[in-house]
C-alpha cells in the first residue's frame, strides 16, 4: 500500500481527502499484464464450471440465478451483487448501496443502525466493463476503494467515477475536515472475468473485520474454485437459515 499522495485535491473542501497519486508503472502494469497474461488466463478459465454441491431448496428465483452465474466462472452481474449484499446484510451494521451498479447516484440517506456502507460501481470500457468497489465507515468518516487491477482513482481518471465519490462523500461523511481515503494498489486480479467475485470476496472479508489489504489474490483457476464457491455456499446457507427461523 503506498503513502504517496498528490498536493491537488479533487475534493477541496475535504481537507484530509488525499487520493492516492496516478503512477505510470501500474497503468503500464495493467496494460502488460493483459495482453501478456489476462486475457490468456481468461480464455482458458471462462468457461469452466465450479464444483460445488448446490442445494437450491428455499432460494428465490434471483439467488438461483446468482449461484448459477457463480457456478458458471462467467463474468457477474448486478443480480449476483445485489444476492450476496443479502448476505452482508446478515450483519445489522452492514448496508449494500447498490446504485452505483445502474449508473445512479447513491441515495443521501441510509437505514437507521447502519455503519458500514458496502458501495459496488460499475466502471464502463470500450470492450468489458469493470467492477470496484467502496466500503465507507460513517463512524470513522473512511473510504476505502477497492479495485481488484490494484489502479487507484487517479489511476482510472474516470470522470463518472469521481462524481460517484463525491457523492457518497456529501450523502454519508459527517466531518469534511475528517474524512479520509485507503486505496488499494496491490494487483490482486490476473484475469479479465472475476472483478465481481473479487469485489464480493472484499465485502465478505470487510464484514468479518479484516482490512483491506487482507483481500487475497488468487490466479483466475483459484478464484473459479475457492472463491466462488465459498460465495455460493453463503449464499445457499442465507436462504436456509432465512426459512428454518420462519419455521421455527
Amino acid at each position: 500500500m503506498t503513502t504517496a499522495r498528490v498536493s491537488n485535491n479533487p475534493y477541496p473542501e475535504y481537507k484530509a481527502f488525499q487520493p492516492v497519486a496516478s503512477s505510470l508503472l501500474r497503468k503500464i502494469r495493467d496494460v502488460v499484464a493483459k495482453i501478456f497474461h489476462d486475457v490468456w488466463v481468461t480464455a482458458f478459465s471462462y468457461f469452466g464450471k465450479v464444483n460445488v454441491q448446490r442445494n437450491n431448496q428455499n432460494l428465490t428465483p434471483e439467488a438461483i440465478a446468482a449461484c448459477d452465474q457463480l457456478q458458471r466462472t462467467r463474468t457477474l452481474t448486478q443480480t449476483a451483487i445485489i444476492e450476496y449484499g443479502r448476505v452482508l446484510e446478515k450483519n445489522s451494521r452492514v448496508q449494500l448501496v447498490q446504485e452505483g451498479l445502474f449508473g445512479l447516484n447513491p441515495p443521501r440517506n441510509v437505514r437507521d443502525g447502519k455503519r458500514f456502507l458496502a458501495i459496488p460501481f460499475v466502471l464502463k470500457g470500450w470492450f468489458e466493463d469493470h467492477i470496484v468497489a467502496m466500503y465507507f465507515d460513517r463512524e470513522k468518516n473512511t473510504l476505502e476503494y477497492f479495485d481488484s487491477k490494484g489502479l487507484t482513482i487517479r489511476d482510472r481518471n474516470d470522470s463518472r467515477l469521481n462524481a460517484f465519490i463525491k457523492k457518497v462523500l456529501d450523502n454519508y461523511g459527517t466531518d469534511k475536515d475528517k474524512t479520509t481515503v485507503i486505496e488499494n494498489t496491490k494487483k490482486h486480479q490476473w484475469d479479465c472475468h472475476n472483478c465481481g467475485a473479487y469485489v464480493l470476496s472484499y465485502f465478505r472479508l470487510r464484514k468479518e473485520g479484516s482490512d483491506i489489504e487482507s483481500t487475497p489474490v488468487f490466479l483466475a483457476f483459484n478464484v473459479n474454485t475457492f472463491l466462488r464457491r465459498q460465495l455460493i455456499e453463503e449464499i445457499e446457507q442465507l436462504y436456509q437459515s432465512n426459512a428454518a427461523s420462519v419455521a421455527v
